[in-house]
C-alpha cells in the first residue's frame, strides 16, 4: 500500500507543481501585503471604533464641498470620492478624526497587480482560473495522500531530506487544508458550481414626510459604528425619491431616504452568503493580520516541500536535459532548408541560398518537403514554400498535412516560413500560411515565425524576409544580399518639421531614388546614427503619400539623437537606413482600432492614409497637451471626412480634459462591447505601461489573455 500511495503522491506533486509554485509565490506576496497593512494601520488606531457614522459625516461636511461615496477598506483606511475644499475632485484618503483629505489614494502597484492576476488566473483569465481550481483540488488530494503516506511510513528511518519533507508536511497539513479548501470554494462560486442566493432588496413601507434632516442627525446613522461600514453611496440630489445606499462589512444592505433617513429598503445576508464571506475572509486574510502571517508561513512551508519532494525528479530532469543538449551538439547542420516547389523556381532559389551560406561557413542542407520529416534534434529549419494555383500546395506535396498530423515527437529547435505566391490569386501565399499554423500545433517548438510573403519571386521581398531571419536567428545574410552600412544609408531632405512641447513631427523625402525607400511600409523602422554616437537609433516610421516618410519623436533631456532630430529645420539633410518590421503591419479586413500614446502615433499616420474610404476604424491617442495633438490633427480630419476613421478620441494628461490616460478612454468607450464581440483588431504602439494598462482593460472586459488576443490576431503591438 505504501508504494502505491507514494506513487500517487509523486504523480499528484508532478501534476500540480508547475501551477502551484507561482500560486504560492504570488500568495506569499499578497499575504505579506495584507499582514503589512494590518501591522502598520490597525483599525483600532484609526479611531473608527470610537465614533459612529453620523459623527463622521458631520466632520466630512466640514472638509469636503461634495461627496459621492464613502468607503472603509479592510485595513481601516477611509476613502472618500468627492471634492475636498480647495482641491480637485477625486478619491481621497480622509482622516477619520477630522474628516480632512490627507491625499489622493495611490493606485495599486504594478507588482501587486501582477501578483494578484498571477494568483487568480496565471494570466490565462477564465482558463487560468479553471486550471487553478483543478490544481487546488489535486493539491487537496496531494495533501491527503501525503498524510496517509506519513502514517504508513511512521517509524521508518528516513534520510535527512526525507525527514524534513515529512515533518514540514505534517506541521502544515491542517492550515494548508483550510487555505486550499477555501480557494476551491471561491473558484466554485466563480464558475457557478456554487450558486449564491441573490441578496435582493425588499421595500419597506414608510409614510410621506416633507422634513429635511441632515444625515449627521439621523438616528439610524448615529447607531452605526464607522468600523462596521463598508460603502456608503450618496444620492445625486436630496429629494424624497432619492436614497443613500449603505453596505455593511457583514454584507447587509440598507437604503435610506435622502431627506430624513427613513429606511425604505433593506436586504439581510443569507446563510450561504455568510459562509462565502467567511470563506473569502479566511482565504484572503483581508481583515485578520495574524491569518496573513499564517498563510505566509504555510506558503514558505509548501515551497520547502516542493524543493525537498521534487529533488530527485529535478535531478532526473537535469540529467535528461544534458543528454538532449549533448545530442543537439552532435548535429552538424546549422540550418536545414525545406522546400516545396511546383516548377522548380523556389527550389533553385533554396539551392542558391544554401550554397551562399556554405561559402560563409554556415552548415546548411536542403530537403524536399515530400521526403522531409522533422527531427527532435532539428536546430533551425527554414521552410520555403511555393503556393500553387488558387492556394494549394504543389502537386507532389499534397500529403504534407498527414506527416504534421501524424508527428508525435517533440521539437526543440526553431522554425521559420517564407511563403511564395502570386497576388493575382485570392489566397495569396496560402500554403505557407497553412504550414505556419500547422507547425504551431506541433509539440514545443522554441519559435515558429512567418517571415514574410514573396510575390512572384520578388527579390526585394525575399531579401526583407531574410533580414527578418537574421534578426531572429542571428544567421548572417548571404553575400550579395546584405549591403554595407554605406550602401544602405540613404540621404533624406527635411520637408516638414513641427514641434509641440517634447514631441516633434518630421517629414522626410529621399534625395535619391532608393529601393529601400520604395519598399518601406508604415510600421517599418528608420535608423539614425547621431553625430556623437556610433550606435544606431530606430524610430517607427509612416510611409506617407507622395513618397514621403514621417516620424514622431519624443525629446529626452539626455537623448543625443532625439535632441538632434528636434533641431532639424526645413531644408536640412540627414542620412538614415530603413529596416522592415514584419510583425507590425496594417491588417486586412476586420474592425480596427489604433491605440497610441505620445510618439507611438508615428507609424499610425501612414496606416490611416492607407485605409480605404469608409473603413470605419477607431483611433485613441494619449498626449500631454492639446498642442501635441495639433501636430497631426489635420490628418485625423481628412480621415474622418472620407470615412477611413469613424471616431478619434484624444486624451490630454496635463490639461485635465476628459480622461487622463488613453487606456481609461478605451475602458469608457461605449462601443467597446460591440467591438470585442466582432473580434476587432487592436493595433497598439507606445509605452509598455500603456500597453499593460490597455491589456488590463481588455482582459477584464473580454476574459481573454494577451496570448489569446495575439493568437486570434486581435492584438498587434510595437511597444517600448
Amino acid at each position: 500500500m505504501a508504494r502505491k500511495v507514494q506513487q500517487l503522491h509523486l504523480v499528484l506533486a508532478g501534476a500540480v507543481s508547475l501551477v502551484l509554485l507561482p500560486m504560492l509565490v504570488s500568495g506569499f506576496y499578497l499575504a505579506w501585503e495584507s499582514a503589512l497593512c494590518h501591522a502598520e494601520n490597525p483599525m483600532d488606531k484609526k479611531g473608527l471604533k470610537e465614533q459612529n457614522l453620523a459623527m463622521f459625516l458631520s466632520r466630512l461636511d466640514v472638509g469636503f464641498e461634495s461627496v459621492e461615496e464613502l468607503e472603509i477598506t479592510s485595513c481601516g483606511d477611509v476613502l472618500v470620492t468627492g471634492n475636498p475644499k480647495h482641491l480637485d475632485f477625486g478619491t481621497w484618503l480622509a482622516n477619520p478624526q477630522t474628516g480632512e483629505a490627507l491625499g489622493e489614494t495611490e493606485r495599486r502597484s504594478a507588482l501587486s497587480r501582477f501578483m494578484l492576476t498571477l494568483h487568480r488566473s496565471l494570466f490565462l483569465d477564465r482558463t487560468g482560473r479553471m486550471i487553478a481550481g483543478v490544481c487546488s483540488i489535486l493539491t487537496l488530494c496531494l495533501v491527503i495522500a501525503g498524510g496517509v503516506l506519513w502514517l504508513t511510513l511512521y517509524g521508518r528511518k528516513l534520510r535527512r531530506v526525507g525527514r524534513l519533507h515529512s515533518d514540514v508536511g505534517l506541521l502544515s497539513l491542517l492550515p494548508l487544508l483550510f487555505l486550499v479548501g477555501t480557494g476551491v470554494a471561491l473558484s466554485a462560486v466563480r464558475f457557478d458550481v456554487w450558486e449564491l442566493i441573490p441578496n435582493e432588496l425588499e421595500s419597506v413601507q414608510v409614510s410621506h414626510s416633507e422634513a429635511v434632516i441632515a444625515p449627521s442627525e439621523w438616528p439610524a446613522f448615529q447607531s452605526i459604528s464607522l468600523k462596521d461600514v463598508e460603502v456608503l453611496r450618496y444620492p445625486f440630489l436630496v429629494e424624497e425619491d432619492e436614497v443613500f445606499e449603505l453596505t455593511m462589512q457583514n454584507g447587509d444592505r440598507i437604503e435610506f431616504r435622502a431627506t430624513d433617513g427613513a429606511v425604505v429598503a433593506q436586504a439581510d445576508v443569507h446563510l450561504d452568503e455568510q459562509i462565502f464571506a467567511w470563506t473569502d475572509r479566511v482565504h484572503t486574510a483581508r481583515f485578520d493580520g495574524w491569518l496573513a502571517w499564517l498563510w505566509m508561513a504555510v506558503s514558505v512551508a509548501m515551497l520547502a516541500l516542493a524543493y525537498t519532494g521534487l529533488t530527485s525528479w529535478v535531478r532526473r530532469w537535469v540529467s535528461a536535459r544534458r543528454m538532449i543538449k549533448h545530442k543537439m551538439n552532435d548535429v552538424v547542420t546549422d540550418v536545414c532548408i525545406v522546400v516545396a516547389s511546383q516548377m522548380g523556381t523556389t527550389a533553385d532559389r533554396a539551392s542558391r541560398l544554401a550554397k551562399a551560406w556554405l561559402e560563409m561557413g554556415v552548415k546548411c542542407t536542403v530537403h524536399d518537403l515530400a521526403s522531409f520529416r522533422p527531427s527532435p534534434d532539428m536546430h533551425k529549419c527554414l521552410f520555403m514554400l511555393a503556393t500553387y494555383g488558387q492556394g494549394d500546395s504543389p502537386n507532389r506535396h499534397q500529403l504534407w498535412r498527414k506527416w504534421v498530423a501524424d508527428y508525435e515527437g517533440e521539437l526543440t529547435g526553431h522554425a521559420a516560413v517564407v511563403a511564395f505566391g502570386d497576388q493575382s490569386y485570392p489566397r495569396f501565399a496560402a500554403f505557407g500560411e497553412d504550414m505556419f499554423l500547422a507547425l504551431n500545433s506541433l509539440n514545443s517548438p522554441k519559435t515558429v515565425s512567418l517571415l514574410g510573403k514573396v510575390n512572384r519571386q520578388e527579390d526585394g521581398e525575399f531579401e526583407k524576409a531574410l533580414i527578418e531571419l537574421e534578426a531572429q536567428w542571428g544567421i548572417p545574410l548571404p553575400k550579395g544580399l546584405k549591403k554595407s552600412s554605406e550602401e544602405t544609408e540613404v540621404l533624406f531632405n527635411i520637408e516638414k518639421s513641427q514641434t509641440a512641447d517634447d514631441l516633434a513631427w518630421i517629414e522626410l523625402k529621399s534625395a535619391v531614388n532608393a529601393t529601400s525607400v520604395h519598399l518601406a511600409e508604415s510600421g517599418s523602422l528608420l535608423g539614425l546614427i547621431p553625430s556623437e554616437s556610433k550606435g544606431i537609433r530606430w524610430y517607427s516610421l509612416s510611409a506617407l503619400e507622395g513618397g514621403r516618410i514621417g516620424m514622431l519623436v519624443k525629446r529626452h533631456e539626455q537623448g543625443v539623437c532625439s535632441n538632434q532630430i528636434h533641431g532639424l529645420a526645413l531644408g536640412d539633410q540627414i542620412g538614415a537606413s530603413i529596416q522592415p518590421n514584419l510583425n507590425f503591419r496594417l491588417p486586412s479586413s476586420r474592425p480596427l482600432a489604433f491605440v497610441a500614446n505620445g510618439s507611438g502615433m508615428g507609424p499610425f499616420v501612414g496606416m490611416i492614409q492607407q485605409l480605404e474610404d469608409y473603413a470605419g476604424a477607431h483611433l485613441f491617442w494619449g498626449v500631454q497637451t492639446k498642442a501635441q495633438n495639433d501636430l497631426i490633427s489635420e490628418e485625423f480630419s481628412r480621415a474622418l471626412s472620407r470615412g477611413a476613421l469613424q471616431s478619434v478620441i484624444v486624451t490630454t494628461s496635463r490639461e485635465g480634459t476628459g480622461h487622463k490616460y488613453v487606456q481609461d478612454a478605451v475602458a469608457a468607450w461605449t462601443e467597446l462591447p460591440d467591438f470585442l464581440k466582432k473580434q476587432g483588431t487592436w493595433m497598439v504602439c507606445g509605452s509598455e505601461a500603456m500597453s499593460e494598462g490597455l491589456l488590463d482593460v481588455l482582459t477584464l472586459k473580454s476574459n481573454a489573455s494577451r496570448s489569446e488576443l495575439q493568437n486570434s490576431k486581435s492584438w498587434i503591438e510595437d511597444c517600448y
